[in-house]
């Protein structure tokens, strides 16, 4: 090899080293193992670089990529709806007029908008945090922001967000058990935090979003690759198959030519040829080439086909393993679609399968003349549970409503968990007059579910306000009016429905 292409391929391999050293800062903070392989990777890679080591590090980091279960979709609506409710509540907040408001509108618009890439979730979570710092700093300066201007709302909505939170930090902790960090966050927000400290939980989260994104695209990357791969393989053998059947036909040409030239030439001795022993010889010698060409002929076909069929039978198992894989991936696929719409805990559809139910259910509504009603359901002094007995206590006492809940509903119904101790339920083709005693139902029926800790008794009650769609408006409005009807059920005492 030239000196030249040496100093050039020498060249290259720093190059690429250089290249996979930055790489591997992408990666940097996932956990500790993926960590010090990278770490080890950059060591073999620095100064002069030692391709065989680092091709053993680089496949133990391929098979701890390989070796975690993600989302990027999943995760990114996850974080796009938690940033959309905050915003929401901080718009809810201020009077149309403020410039914080019209500031909230264009943050919903791009929150609205798709995502180019999960980096650009950075930016919105940038943007929503200035606007939570901004609206701080204007309570601070005693603007006019109504609802937390009166201390027991604030108290309340601190509440309900830290409720949330632990309950999202506890379904994270329950799968990823080995992880420190989330554990001891866990701790922290079961023990009560600040403002501040709620804050800073929320930003240790959406971390743990964009760290599980970068492993889903890793595997979906990974398991396209192979994908490619196989079909590359059949698409391999099928043009071998189509060659040699096209090389084939030419031969079988070639020797059919051959043949019609001797009979022809045979035919031309037999008109040529008075001696009936000369014709005989030469008519037998003919007819030994014939054969002979047609005995080569038989043989050539004969190893053609045992190829043919060798190639189809490949292509047969390439297939076949195409297939499976195809199946395993799609599988795959339902299996995250399905986990991405239901809630860990209740087992019960979660806030996006709400999302996608709503908006069929009033597009509906609005083209027949079915009515369609909603209520939202809230388990009184839930927080008394948790706090006397244990989050366990609280997380069962969960469950057990869920399934109560979705025994008492028709195959017509729909019902979800909307967080913390809230559920929306949709009753479609529901007349006006049967909703009220539909709901009444439902809240004494709580009351007899057999609930016990250490030993003590614990009798249930929900608070719940229930209305109809009215024809032409929007899902929010919707969900806007049950609210306040589920809030003046708590005003009036709780344990009561109140519809309008």
């Amino acid at each position: 090899m030239e000196s030249r292409q040496v100093v050039s391929i020498k060249r290259y391999s720093e190059l690429l080293a250089q290249f996979i050293i930055r790489l591997t800062r992408f990666y940097e903070g996932h956990n500790e193992q993926l960590d010090q392989q990278l770490y080890i990777l950059r060591g073999h890679l620095s100064g002069q670089p030692n391709f065989t080591l680092s091709l053993l590090s680089i496949n133990k980091i391929n098979h701890l990529l390989q070796d975690s279960q993600f989302s990027v979709k999943e995760h990114t609506e996850k974080c796009v709806q938690e940033l959309e409710k905050s915003v929401k509540q901080l718009q809810s907040e201020l009077q149309s007029g403020d410039e914080l408001y019209s500031e909230c509108t264009q943050l919903l618009m791009q929150l609205d908008a798709p995502l180019p890439s999960s980096s650009a979730l950075k930016h919105l979570t940038s943007g929503t945090l200035s606007l939570l710092s901004a609206a701080r700093q204007l309570n601070q300066n005693n603007k006019q922001i109504h609802p937390l201007s009166d201390p027991a709302d604030t108290a309340q909505l601190h509440q309900k967000m830290l409720d949330e939170l632990t309950q999202l930090t506890l379904n994270y902790a329950k799968k990823y058990p080995e992880d420190q960090l989330l554990q001891e966050l866990l701790n922290r927000l079961q023990s009560g935090v600040s403002e501040d400290e709620l804050l800073q939980s929320c930003i240790v989260l959406l971390r743990l979003f964009v760290r599980e994104s970068i492993h889903d695209a890793s595997m979906t990357g990974k398991v396209l690759q192979s994908l490619h791969r196989a079909l590359d393989e059949v698409n391999q053998n099928a043009r071998q198959s189509l060659q040699k059947t096209t090389a084939s036909i030419e031969t079988r040409k070639q020797h059919h030519r051959k043949i019609q030239a001797e009979l022809e030439h045979m035919e031309d001795e037999v008109k040529q040829t008075d001696s009936l022993d000369a014709l005989k010889q030469k008519t037998t010698a003919y007819i030994q080439s014939v054969a002979s060409s047609l005995s080569v002929q038989h043989h050539q076909d004969q190893e053609q086909q045992a190829t043919l069929v060798e190639l189809l039978v490949q292509m047969q198992s390439q297939l076949s393993l195409l297939q499976k894989q195809t199946q395993t991936y799609r599988k795959k696929l339902a299996e995250q679609a399905q986990a991405s719409q239901t809630d860990p805990l209740t087992r019960l559809p979660n806030r996006q399968a709400y999302n996608k139910q709503i908006e069929l259910a009033c597009e509906r509504a609005g083209h027949t003349q079915q009515c369609l009603a909603m209520a939202i359901l809230d388990i009184d002094y839930f927080k008394t549970i948790n706090d006397r007995f244990g989050h366990s206590a609280g997380d069962k006492t969960l469950q057990l409503v869920a399934n109560h809940l979705r025994n008492h509903l028709t195959s017509k119904d729909f019902i979800a968990r909307w967080g913390g101790e809230e559920f929306i339920l949709l009753f479609a083709d529901t007349a006006p007059p049967k909703l009220a005693d539909k709901l009444e139902k439902i809240r004494t029926s709580l009351e007899q579910l057999p609930l016990k800790f250490k030993q003590e008794k614990i009798t249930l009650s929900a608070s719940i306000g229930g209305t109809y769609f009215q024809r032409g408006e929007t899902p929010e409005q919707l969900f806007e009016r049950a609210d306040r009807l589920l809030y003046k059920a708590k005003h009036a005492g709780r344990n009561c429905v109140v519809t309008d």
